[in-house]
């Protein structure tokens, strides 16, 4: 069990693994010839000549996502959703997260760390997840495996997986039948309820994030922390200041002034890809008022970061106690 205050912070490399899309590899797809895709947006309702005008401001548009794109061109924002969300749905392929050679994979490693053989003792994890992707394929992991090792249905499973905080941000694809007989399966359906309920369901930046309950919740959870843990995040500034970082240091310092003293997380991130530069010029500096963050070696990949630096930032105790 995780038995230390922990948060996770998943952005789009998190999900990467298993074959979900980074920000600018969505925009790439959108804008690809796809009859598939095009047929699902128009099954929806939405004009050929609108979904060629999105298509044409978005290529010659310099953002490098569809979300900050659509943070700017509002008229867009629901075939923009749409886009999301088909393209994602797509992507809900039940086998990627079993496969045995993928290397990169994370979830299963994860999971020896919360699981229990005493379900009752689940509760114990102090682990809460904060994921700005719109995917569910790590609820629908864990909720799998939980429900399979123990021999749980849909509502047994829910109950479990209320004790695992799973936080998404900007919304998701909808929830999950494994956790809510109402919800819907993890697959690749492009029928037009599933997409409509999808679009229903995810959020677009300048859409009153900064006041969500979901991002109270996460500022929340950070500051009562002991460790934060950034994986596949691409350090976007307005995203970590959503997170309120710094608030946390500056709850300490203000016990300080009263001669007490709390605790500061110490907190680490992964940076695949990302060269020691640009780790100093653009991300050190978001979290010098939250007294810094501890980047893992450039060559870190997520499922690295746990099989080789789990004392680093974590505490556990066996599940077998």
């Amino acid at each position: 069990m995780i038995s230390s205050p922990l948060v996770l912070v998943l952005g789009a490399g998190a999900s990467k693994p298993y074959g979900f899309p980074l920000g600018s590899e969505l925009r790439t797809k959108a804008l690809q010839d796809d009859p598939e895709l095009l047929r699902a947006i128009l099954a929806i309702g939405f004009t050929e000549q609108h979904i060629l005008d999105f298509k044409e401001a978005l290529r010659y548009s310099a953002e490098t996502s569809i979300d900050a794109f659509l943070e700017l061109r509002h008229e867009f924002v629901d075939v923009g959703k749409a886009f999301i969300a088909s393209l994602l749905i797509r992507c809900e392929v039940e086998h990627k997260l079993y496969d045995t050679e993928n290397r990169d994979g994370w979830y299963d490693e994860l999971y020896q760390l919360i699981r229990v053989t005493d379900l009752g003792r689940f509760r114990e994890n102090k682990l809460t997840i904060v994921t700005f992707n719109y995917d569910r394929s790590l609820e629908f992991k864990i909720s799998k495996a939980i429900s399979s090792a123990h021999n749980l249905d849909v509502e047994r499973c829910a109950e479990a997986m209320t004790h695992l905080p799973i936080v998404h941000v900007h919304g998701s694809l909808g929830e999950l039948d494994t956790i809510n007989p109402n919800g819907v399966p993890f697959d690749p359906d492009l029928s037009p309820p599933r997409i409509e309920m999808a679009m229903q369901s995810i959020k677009v930046v300048h859409e009153d994030l900064d006041t969500s309950a979901e991002f109270t919740v996460a500022a929340n959870s950070i500051f009562q922390a002991k460790h934060v843990l950034f994986l596949g995040f691409g350090y976007h500034g307005s995203n970590v200041q959503r997170l309120r970082v710094a608030a946390a240091k500056a709850r300490a310092r203000m016990h300080e002034e009263l001669g007490e003293t709390v605790a500061t997380p110490k907190i680490f991130g992964t940076r695949y890809g990302i060269r020691q530069a640009e780790s100093d010029q653009r991300i050190v500096p978001l979290f010098k008022e939250a007294g810094g963050i501890n980047l893992l070696p450039e060559a870190t990949s997520i499922a690295q970061a746990f099989e080789s630096n789990t004392n680093l930032f974590l505490t556990t105790e066996s599940s077998a106690s």
